[in-house]
């Protein structure tokens, strides 16, 4: 057996550390999104972020944990297998990342677009009300 190589040891830790200081995070996060105030759309939305958020911040933490294969000898044909589907995790915890993103990003735009129809709206309300102002005569606030 080889000695432990200090690089993939530390690398294992750090892994398996932002893992469990993510996953305290998402919970900490999820409780104070989830105080009965948010609608519909929006608790599903912030359910969903929660829920890829977890899987993903427990499959780096599991990704910690089999670094550390490295340590153990394996028979080249095993070791193979073993690095193939290690890197096969760490290519689907990529993936979820993107997701994440693309649909935080599209969630915040459509609220963006929300807004924006909103403040136009409002703005047209109180040109009419001055324009109402200047035709009456009466002064304005």
């Amino acid at each position: 057996m080889n000695p432990p190589a200090p690089i993939t040891v530390a690398l294992s830790l750090g892994l398996v550390a932002s893992s469990v200081a993510l996953l305290v995070l998402h919970l900490r996060a999820w409780r104070d999104v989830d105080n009965g105030g948010l609608s519909d759309a929006e608790r599903i939305f912030h359910h969903r972020l929660f829920r890829r958020r977890m899987r993903a911040s427990g499959m780096i933490g599991l990704i910690g944990c089999l670094l550390l294969a490295d340590l153990a000898p394996l028979p080249p044909n095993v070791a193979a297998l073993y690095w193939s589907g290690v890197l096969g995790l760490v290519l689907w915890t990529m993936l979820q990342a993107a997701l994440d993103y693309l649909s935080i990003r599209r969630h915040y735009s459509q609220k963006t677009a929300d807004l924006e129809c909103q403040r136009e709206v409002l703005k047209a309300e109180i040109e009419r009300y001055h324009r109402q102002q200047r035709e009456s005569g009466e002064p304005g606030p």
